[in-house]
């Protein structure tokens, strides 16, 4: 049958005003096509905004690949040079985790602790209130749960605990809330970033990554 004469039958079908069963089933056919195709452009949006948001939020925050010593004395510069030298990797960042205990008053709660450098501000420029415009050693970023859970504000005073020990014990720290971090996520309910130097007399407790 050429495809003039498909053409044709089709298009009398699909056009057919009258009331048989040819006619209703063109007019289903057309609905459940023009609703077949809305849903697969809304499910596309969808997929598109999730993609955009892993990409802003959930991936700009979390390492994509972590490169861990527990010796201290690693030159980690040599080996983030050489790293950096890799055409398949676009970004190499040092940055030091531990655990620790924030207090505020009575209230008390565990946070994972990041040191960040200037350098690495404006990466999370993004997500953070109020913006940052330089990063003190005195400073911490908070999540947004974490800060709602200790009742902080902005440019209030907190204490956190490291397990580093010392002669006099385990040393409190006292910084001052710079700025809330809001990613929408999970890592809202314990992320704590810190400068790098606040962290220094500490790093040999931590892992450096």
């Amino acid at each position: 049958m050429p495809w003039r004469l498909r053409f044709d039958i089709a298009l009398r079908q699909t056009l057919d005003p009258g009331k048989g069963l040819s006619a209703f089933l063109s007019r289903i056919a057309i609905v459940g096509m023009a609703l077949a195709i809305a849903i697969l452009l809304t499910v596309q949006s969808v997929m598109n905004g999730f993609d955009l948001e892993m990409r802003e939020r959930i991936l700009s925050l979390v390492p994509h690949v972590e490169v861990t010593s527990s010796d201290t004395s690693t030159q980690w510069q040599v080996l983030a040079e050489q790293l950096a030298r890799d055409p398949g990797i676009t970004k190499v960042r040092y940055f030091a985790t531990a655990d620790a205990l924030l207090m505020r008053g009575q209230s008390v709660t565990a946070a994972r602790l990041s040191t960040i450098g200037e350098e690495s501000v404006a990466h999370y420029s993004r997500l953070v209130k109020p913006a940052l415009s330089e990063w003190n050693t005195d400073g911490l970023i908070l999540g947004a749960a974490l800060a709602s859970r200790l009742d902080l504000a902005v440019g209030d005073w907190v204490t956190f605990i490291l397990p580093a020990e010392t002669t006099l014990g385990l040393e409190p720290i006292r910084v001052h809330l710079s700025a809330v971090l809001d990613s929408k996520t999970e890592l809202d309910e314990v992320l704590a970033l810190v400068h790098h130097d606040t962290f220094k007399p500490f790093a040999k407790s931590s892992r450096v990554t």
